[in-house]
Formats: C-alpha cells, structure tokens, sequence
C-alpha cells in the first residue's frame, strides 16, 4: 500500500508540473489556456485527493508518517490548485494563467517538502 501512496504522489508532482508548463505557456504566448487550465486543475485535484486518499488509509492501518506535518502538508497539497484558480478568478486570462503557474510551482514545492517528512 505504500508503494500505491508513492506512486501516487509522484504522479501528483507530474500534474503539478503539467499546471507549471501550461500557465508558463500561456504567458509567453499571450494566449488564452483554456480549455487546457480547467482540465489540468481537475488532474491536480483527483490526483492529490487519491494520494490523500491512499496516505489515509495507511494512517487508519497504522503506518503513520514520521513526521505530523505531513499530515498537513497533505492537505495543503490537495487545497493548492484550488485556491490559486480561486486567486485568479477576475476576468482577465492572464492573471488566471499567473496564478495557476505559481501553484504549479508551489504545488511541487509542497510535494517535494511532503516526501522529506514521510
């Protein structure tokens, strides 16, 4: 079960990654990231909530991390994405694409620190 939490949160670091390189493109190309930004959100989302999902049920058997903020730093993760589409909300598609490239690169910031505390 711990590899299926690994594997997990390594494939949360790729969405992340993906959300860096899309708003990233957005902004040199001065165009517009839809649909691609809706999508890449929703990837990041389901894919944080299953590694939260799968680190629970490791938790519930009794396999707690070595440190408790990983616990928090797990939600952190699963709550980025949302918040920075949520701080990009105005009208304009840049400030959109600005936002989801810094959560991008918070997002793998955050998964990187969460594996040093597992």
């Amino acid at each position: 079960m711990a590899s299926i939490h690994v594997t997990l949160t390594v494939a949360v670091a790729g969405t992340f990654a993906l959300a860096l390189a899309i708003g990233l493109v957005a902004l040199v190309r001065d165009r517009s990231p839809q649909p691609w930004l809706d999508r890449i959100i929703l990837l990041v989302i389901a894919s944080a909530a299953l590694a939260a999902l799968s680190g629970l049920g490791l938790v519930l058997a009794a396999d707690r991390p070595r440190d408790v903020l990983h616990l928090l730093y797990g939600v952190v993760v699963v709550a980025l994405m949302p918040a920075t589409r949520y701080m990009g909300r105005s009208g304009r598609w840049r400030s959109r694409a600005g936002w989801i490239t810094i959560g991008g690169l918070a997002g793998i910031l955050v998964v990187v620190r969460l594996m040093q505390t597992g």
